[in-house]
């Protein structure tokens, strides 16, 4: 029997006013009023740790959640065993994706993240942190941007592309869609998430969740329900229909 957890994908700036509809969607998804969060700020710089750390502590206890916040060093790993172990909802904050699955990849710690949500804990992956949730994402660093690279493979079939709205990846997405990736793009707007689980998703927060495939692109406002799959298998997305996407003019900037 299937028993995992809900999921958000946020296009970042998590834990920032405007966030609160999808983070008590996710409560309500994993039904307690006041859950266990467990944060994960592993895609944050040392220099900027602290201040995610005490960001997201202070916006969660605003919910009403009791939470953990894991930081990366010494012991990161044991510090979190216990805490993941009992999460309702685990976060995957926003930062460098490369440092995330440095510190993430193929770790005790991932395994255990895996097992909880696959029990039924709700996991939140913003920016860096959706990327790197699929088995595969896009470079950002030279010598070889955009370019496919391995990520943590909790889900499969689509690449996650947050930050959708600011960098205006509606002009570049269905090439690279179609050219480097040959699969599908999740694009998610800044402050705006898909949320759900078994093929079930809605659009929660500000603005558009666009879903690129190969010579189509498909624009979600806010509320609208998309009907994903996501893995482990097949690595290639169902072809599943879409339903009454907004046509691509209407989210022009």
């Amino acid at each position: 029997m299937n028993t995992q957890g809900p999921i958000a994908l946020l296009g970042g700036l998590e834990h920032l006013e405007g966030c609160e509809s999808i983070d008590r969607r996710m409560m309500s998804e994993v039904g307690s009023s006041r859950p266990n969060v467990v944060v994960v700020p592993a895609a944050s710089s040392r220099r900027l740790m602290a201040a995610t750390a005490v960001l997201a502590r202070n916006y969660w206890r605003r919910l009403g959640a009791s939470v953990t916040v894991g930081v990366p060093g010494d012991g990161f790993e044991d510090r979190l065993a216990a805490a993941v172990g009992e999460a309702d909802l685990i976060v995957l904050t926003g930062g460098h994706p490369n440092k995330l699955f440095a510190r993430l990849g193929a770790s005790p710690l991932l395994d255990q993240m895996i097992h909880r949500w696959e029990a039924g804990a709700g996991i939140i992956g913003s920016s860096a942190g959706a990327m790197c949730l699929f088995e595969h994402r896009l470079n950002l660093y030279p010598p070889n941007p955009l370019k496919r690279i391995a990520g943590l493979g909790v889900l499969n079939g689509f690449t996650a592309a947050p930050h959708f709205d600011r960098f205006r990846a509606e002009r570049w997405a269905p090439w690279v869609a179609r050219n480097v990736l040959r699969s599908s793009i999740i694009g998610l707007d800044e402050g705006t998430a898909l949320v759900g689980r078994d093929g079930r998703f809605r659009v929660e927060g500000r603005r558009n969740v666009t879903i690129v495939r190969p010579g189509d692109l498909q624009v979600f406002p806010t509320g609208s329900e998309v009907p994903v799959r996501f893995g482990p298998a097949p690595a290639t997305p169902e072809p599943i229909p879409l339903l009454r996407p907004v046509p691509v003019r209407a989210a022009a900037r």
